[in-house]
């Protein structure tokens, strides 16, 4: 890694401890000087990445990916099935291990997820400006399963029959 003059020669210091290029060049052993502390690596993400990664290579690279596209189609189906629509209208650009889902006209969505939540199913709401309009439902790893898709998406139909005041 390469910096120009102006990078090492700035007035001010990098406010951030974390975003200073010129100690993260150190840590990386990119300024030929001896090597300063800069961070400790977070264990618990590099574990995780570790596992996930194990994880795809026993079942294949391909195999994996085939799984979570046919899997998904399955939750559109399920959820056509209940007369639930994605919220992203256009399959391509839909992701295959994140559903967004349109909260249907006089459904509490809050009390959806909440109860939802009693029965250890969770599943999250909109973010900025789609709170209250959608939900997220996760199909990642262990959880792009056909099994655990139906459960959901009954447990979801279900529990909006219970929230709904129409």
């Amino acid at each position: 890694m390469a910096y120009g003059h102006k990078i090492k020669n700035r007035k001010e210091r990098v406010p951030s401890f974390y975003f200073d290029a010129l100690e993260l060049g150190n840590y990386w052993g990119c300024d030929g000087q001896p090597i300063r502390y800069h961070h400790t690596a977070p264990i618990s993400s590099v574990y995780a990445l570790r596992s996930a990664l194990a994880v795809i290579a026993e079942e294949g690279v391909d195999e994996s990916v085939r799984r979570h596209e046919e899997n998904v189609k399955f939750l559109y189906q399920k959820l056509k099935e209940h007369g639930l629509e994605c919220f992203v209208e256009q399959e391509k650009w839909r992701l295959p291990c994140l559903t967004t889902v349109k909260v249907p006209d006089g459904v509490d969505w809050k009390g959806v997820m909440e109860e939802m939540m009693k029965q250890g199913t969770e599943i999250a709401g909109g973010l900025g400006p789609t709170v209250g309009k959608l939900w997220r439902i996760g199909t990642f790893g262990g959880n792009s399963d056909k099994a655990k898709i139906e459960k959901v998406i009954k447990l979801l139909a279900d529990t909006i029959k219970k929230k709904s005041s129409i």
